[in-house]
């Protein structure tokens, strides 16, 4: 038969075993509670180091202050590419108007005029093309 035990006794040993598995599960969250804070202090610093690498200067103008420029930069190079475009519309439509004051024709016009002389050629060419050969002809 078992041995009795004592119930205080048997109560003071739960509670012990308890405790003890209380510490264990604290030391475990003390680590982990430390791990967390070494890298929230890793975390902070570098986002402390990103804050002044965007908002302020380390030598060189911040990035806030660098997209800025760049972006006033690429707003007065718009501007720029606007303005040539219209000039160089400006430009075109008056170098239709001399070309047209000058007579000069345009590609289109120089092409259509080439095929116009060959075709004349050509139908002179069909056209007498008969009397030589039959010249040739007789001849021989």
């Amino acid at each position: 038969m078992p041995e009795a035990v004592d119930p205080v006794w048997y109560i003071l040993d739960k509670i012990q075993k308890d405790i003890d598995r209380i510490d264990e599960k604290w030391d475990s969250h003390l680590v982990q509670s430390t791990k967390l804070i070494s890298n929230l202090e890793a975390v902070s610093a570098k986002v402390a180091e990103l804050n002044k690498l965007l908002t302020q200067d380390n030598g060189k103008p911040s990035i806030v202050s660098q997209m800025n420029s760049l972006s006033l930069k690429l707003q007065n190079t718009t501007d720029d590419v606007i303005e040539i475009k219209s000039l160089v519309q400006k430009l075109s439509t008056d170098l239709e108007r001399v070309q047209k004051s000058l007579g000069v024709k345009t590609p289109k016009e120089v092409s259509i005029e080439r095929w116009k002389t060959i075709g004349k050629i050509g139908v002179a060419l069909v056209a007498v093309l008969p009397g030589i050969l039959s010249f040739f002809h007789n001849f021989f």
